[in-house]
């Protein structure tokens, strides 16, 4: 017993040293509207006016996305998460008439290749936060109220 977990932690230290740091350069502007990006299993989120840009684990640019929303006038992704297999999803803010105050909340789920395939319309819930569970469900930190935020 002592023996096979002396290797199996030697194993352990031989993967963890062997493992190359790799650099990866962004030769953008990564807050374009004063949001920080974020980063989640390897991927760069980058929060642009009605988009956000998406750079895989190698540093490449994947996809930028927009969410899609039927009769919204305005639609914001204010903050992205990936899943284990390169899904996104995104927490979006809503303005049906056009101007800058939220009226819904959503959540868009975009696939590894950036193709929008579902959109949750959470009503007067306002997601700020997205995340993925280990089950790849998603979890969200948001409020729950009357809208009166003012998009970016």
């Amino acid at each position: 017993m002592r023996v096979e977990s002396l290797f199996l932690a030697a194993a352990i230290c031989h993967a963890v040293i062997a493992a190359t740091p790799v650099d990866v350069y962004y030769p953008g502007s990564l807050t374009p509207l004063n949001i920080t990006p974020t980063f989640d299993k390897g991927y760069l989120f980058v929060y642009e006016a009605h988009k956000i840009d998406v750079f895989g684990p190698n540093g490449s640019h994947l996809y930028d996305v927009t969410a899609v929303v039927p009769d919204a006038k305005v639609v914001h992704i204010i903050n992205a998460a990936a899943d284990a297999d390169g899904v996104t999803a995104g927490a979006v803010e809503i303005a049906f008439d056009g101007t800058s105050r939220t009226e819904h909340g959503g959540i868009a789920v975009f696939d590894s290749s950036g193709k929008q395939v579902c959109f949750f319309d959470t009503g007067t819930y306002f997601p700020t936060q997205v995340a993925f569970g280990p089950d790849h469900s998603i979890w969200t930190l948001g409020w729950s109220g009357q809208p009166s935020s003012q998009m970016p």
